[in-house]
């Protein structure tokens, strides 16, 4: 339970870090090729001309980036929701302490 428990925390961690990288990034180029055909339509003749490893490693940064973004939006879509039902029903002020933001680490997780 211990190994669980430990293994539970590096994930949570994991899943808050700016500097995570999706599975699919970390496949080889092959197989990155491949899920790039059978994600878009008509991808094949476009990853055709992904033929070195400057442009494959272009797209990769380009689908990270995009990947972080809607990540970013996601959560601020998430809080803006959560803000909106606690103002709704008097849950809480529209204002965080910074003191209560560092306590539950809100400053390091949201910026």
């Amino acid at each position: 339970s211990e190994t669980k428990h430990s293994k539970s925390k590096k994930e949570t961690k994991h899943k808050n870090d700016s500097s995570y990288i999706p599975d699919y990034l970390k496949v080889s180029n092959r197989i990155f090729k491949k899920m790039l055909i059978s994600s878009l339509e008509d991808a094949k003749e476009i990853v055709k001309k992904l033929n070195s490893k400057d442009k494959i490693n272009y797209i990769r940064q380009y689908a990270y980036l995009i990947h972080r973004l809607f990540y970013v939006q996601l959560q601020e879509s998430q809080w803006k929701y959560y803000y909106d039902i606690g103002i709704q029903e008097n849950i809480w002020c529209g204002r965080v302490s910074k003191k209560w933001a560092a306590m539950n680490s809100m400053n390091y997780t949201y910026g």
